[in-house]
């Protein structure tokens, strides 16, 4: 588990150790709502630019004919848009990807390469570019996006809400399912329609991305486990065969936190396979939570008969036969032809 960052002024004295190193994503927060709390204001250089821009327009204003005014009026609303839409297009970014709830808890992750891209904007370093009167960034890759297009794109990648929904009905259904088996009833878990369930209400309806990355319930996410299991070894627990989990650096003979990430995007980019990983992954946290509430008496009976061996019945086993007949599967004598 990923050490806790705590400032050191935040430890008690006698705690005082060597710090963790804040993550890529705490960082990025730090300055998303380093923005959110920043006061624009104008330097003095820029205001005095301001000044000498606006009487001069103030002067073409009064001296010119009526299309000369209007193109004054023009070039004001202009001037006013390049230097308050950068600002507030800012601040809407840094609103909404400092929203956990909504965007998730790791947008680095969740932003890829265009992370550093909204960095530089939010910082600073890269500046707003105009075309054809619209604002937009040119962004790592070369090519230039409008704050619209961007704002799209983080859009796109906010928490899938609708299945984040869709799994605590399932759960929630569960749990009731649950809480009314009694103590004489059947305990076990109808595994085969829950699966179904889940893969055809949440996965294949749902945002794969964010059904891998967000969580969806508890503290916990697909890609978090996915991960885990692959350093552990145990990702046949999640139904992930051993042919999917390669070693990209065998010599050393181990799977390092870098090789488990490499196989589990390596996993994830298989639209096909993710749908069948992810609709396993949610119907055994479906499973865990069914048996967890169950009642101690019908848990009991769960687990006999989960341990119980399995008794071949000797009337279905064979056909056993006799001079007068057979006996078929159902258990009935069917007499010879005479």
């Amino acid at each position: 588990m990923e050490e806790e960052y705590v400032p050191q002024s935040q430890q008690p004295i006698e705690q005082v150790q060597p710090q963790a190193v804040p993550s890529q994503n705490e960082m990025f927060l730090q300055a998303m709502n380093s923005e959110l709390n920043r006061d624009p204001k104008v330097t003095p250089e820029e205001r005095e630019e301001l000044t000498n821009w606006t009487m001069q327009k103030k002067a073409e204003f009064a001296n010119g004919n009526k299309n000369d005014q209007a193109n004054v009026q023009q070039e004001t609303i202009e001037r006013a848009q390049m230097m308050t839409v950068p600002e507030e297009f800012k601040k809407k970014t840094a609103e909404t990807l400092t929203d956990t709830q909504n965007f998730g808890h790791n947008p680095v992750e969740k932003l890829g390469p265009m992370a550093n891209d909204i960095m530089n904007i939010i910082n600073g370093s890269s500046q707003p570019i105009f075309k054809d009167k619209v604002p937009g960034y040119e962004m790592s890759d070369g090519k230039w996006l409008s704050m619209e297009d961007i704002t799209d794109k983080i859009s796109g990648m906010k928490v899938d809400q609708a299945s984040r929904e869709g799994i605590k009905a399932l759960v929630d259904n569960v749990v009731n399912l649950a809480g009314d088996v009694n103590p004489g009833d059947d305990p076990a878990f109808n595994y085969q329609k829950e699966y179904n369930n889940v893969k055809e209400k949440i996965v294949e309806t749902g945002n794969l991305a964010s059904l891998s990355m967000d969580r969806m319930f508890g503290n916990r996410t697909f890609k978090d486990d996915l991960i885990s299991a692959i350093q552990k070894g145990t990702y046949t627990d999640m139904g992930i065969p051993e042919a999917q989990v390669k070693d990209p650096t065998p010599e050393d003979g181990r799977i390092t936190s870098e090789d488990a990430k490499i196989i589990s995007d390596a996993i994830m980019q298989d639209e096909t396979m993710l749908k069948d990983y992810l609709a396993e992954y949610y119907t055994k946290a479906l499973e865990q939570n069914y048996i967890n509430n169950l009642s101690p008496a019908a848990r009991r009976n769960l687990k006999m008969n989960i341990n119980k061996p399995q008794v071949t019945n000797p009337v279905t086993q064979a056909t056993p036969q006799t001079k007068e007949g057979i006996i078929n599967e159902d258990g009935i004598f069917i007499p010879n032809e005479k």
